[in-house]
């Protein structure tokens, strides 16, 4: 039938027809396009969670509980350093004496120090007595009292070192690793925010723009450090403990009180008590071998 010869109501029924095939063929694309919009995003957010647990799996996570991995006697949790660590012959130690000695250089340049501090010209006994009476009340004894001091503290440091150098493990637990990659990454954190703000107060401009500038390391660059460093501390922290036990000691209320004390007014609460007792039995463990080594 041409067209000429439809009747309007023909014509009507045709248009509708086409309307509707139209209709269908907007609505199947509209569809098609949601459906695609659809997977799109969820892809897009599938990949996102990935990408962020990726993230939180490979990446350190900042942490300030520093005793969050210890018991409360400061042993590690669930750890017995003996199944993990290469003993070292901490009976035998022998420090050079030249590792330690306070030279007479060295204490010339440090009463010359003195006397610029206090605007005096000479070092004598009225000048110890008045000024240094908390410690000595002649020049003989002040000196005395500089070199012991001294030497205590560089031998103290010396053996700090020495247990750090040699203590060797043949594998370490993940989770106490995990724990001090996570504080030792608040620790840098801590210095790099501490610094910039230093820096903001006297110039008005931080010293760094970024955390990763700060260290002079990427992201990645980091984590292989973090990791490196950390096995060497929980070397370290098993090994006192191994040495705390082989020994038998026991921490007193009056050697966690002196470890208070030396770490601040805030240090049970920055720290934690378990943390506390942790520093006190390596402080013990260093007390020890600093009365017992030998020194030549």
């Amino acid at each position: 039938m041409s067209e000429n010869n439809m009747t309007k109501s023909q014509a009507k029924r045709k248009a509708r027809l086409e309307e509707n095939k139209k209709a269908k063929r907007e609505a199947s694309r509209t569809k098609l396009t949601t459906n695609l919009i659809i997977v799109l995003v969820v892809a897009l957010f599938a990949a996102g969670i990935g990408s962020y647990v990726y993230y939180r799996m490979t990446t350190t996570q900042a942490s300030s509980d520093y005793s969050a991995y210890l018991n409360e006697d400061g042993t590690l949790k669930g750890i017995n350093p003996a199944d993990y660590i290469t003993p070292i012959d901490y009976q035998n130690i022998v420090v050079p004496k030249s590792e330690i000695e306070f030279t007479e250089e060295e204490m010339e340049s440090t009463i010359d120090s003195l006397l610029t501090t206090y605007e005096a010209t000479e070092f004598t006994d009225e000048f110890v007595a008045e000024n240094l009476s908390e410690v000595a009340t002649t020049v003989e004894e002040y000196k005395e009292y500089l070199k012991t001091s001294k030497e205590q503290t560089a031998l103290q440091n010396y053996l700090i070192n020495y247990i750090s150098a040699n203590a060797s493990a043949t594998t370490v637990d993940e989770g106490h690793l995990k724990y001090l990659k996570s504080i030792s990454k608040f620790e840098q954190e801590t210095y790099y925010n501490s610094y910039n703000q230093t820096m903001m107060l006297y110039t008005g401009a931080p010293a760094y723009t970024s955390f990763s500038e700060y260290t002079g390391m990427s992201n990645k660059e980091f984590e292989t450090y973090l990791d490196v460093q950390c096995r060497i501390r929980a070397a370290a922290d098993m090994t006192y403990q191994y040495i705390f036990t082989e020994l038998g000691l026991s921490v007193e209320d009056s050697d966690y009180e002196a470890t208070v004390t030396a770490m601040g007014t805030n240090a049970l609460s920055g720290y934690g008590k378990n943390y506390i007792m942790q520093m006190t039995m390596q402080n013990m463990v260093i007390s020890y071998l600093c009365e017992n080594v030998t020194i030549q």
